[in-house]
């Protein structure tokens, strides 16, 4: 009986670990103000939640990382409980910015990196500001 519950706890993390439980398994919670600094996505987008309770004005926009020279952009969009894109992300100068009033409701921050031509290393890191009013 032992090994099996062992069995499950390794099958239940590595189903997390490797989002095969659900889409909200893998996303880090989107706090207001500065969520740290990431290396930008280019194959997998990271993910953010974001939860609501009452109607707000929500703004949030990456910063961090100098565009110039650098073939890549950062492109968001903001998902709703049910995977519809609510927003997509306006671009300034390789960085992208949202910025719009959102009902109540579960939301899905997806952030990834879109190279121009050839491909290379990333080593190039974000930060998000975030607030909500």
């Amino acid at each position: 009986m032992k090994h099996l519950t062992m069995l499950n706890v390794l099958a239940m993390t590595a189903a997390l670990t490797l989002g095969g439980i659900g889409h909200a398994s893998a996303m880090t919670p989107l706090a207001e103000g500065d969520a740290g600094t990431h290396l930008i996505p280019t194959v997998n987008a990271d993910r953010y939640g974001l939860q609501l309770v009452t109607p707000a004005r929500v703004s949030i926009r990456s910063e961090g990382w100098d565009t110039h020279g650098i073939h890549m952009r950062l492109q968001a969009r903001l998902l709703d409980e049910h995977r519809n894109v609510v927003l997509e992300s306006r671009q300034e100068g390789g960085h992208f910015m949202i910025d719009d009033t959102l009902a109540p409701g579960d939301y899905t921050l997806e952030v990834r990196g879109v190279y121009f031509g050839r491909r290379h290393a990333n080593l190039q890191h974000y930060r998000l500001k975030t607030r909500v009013f």
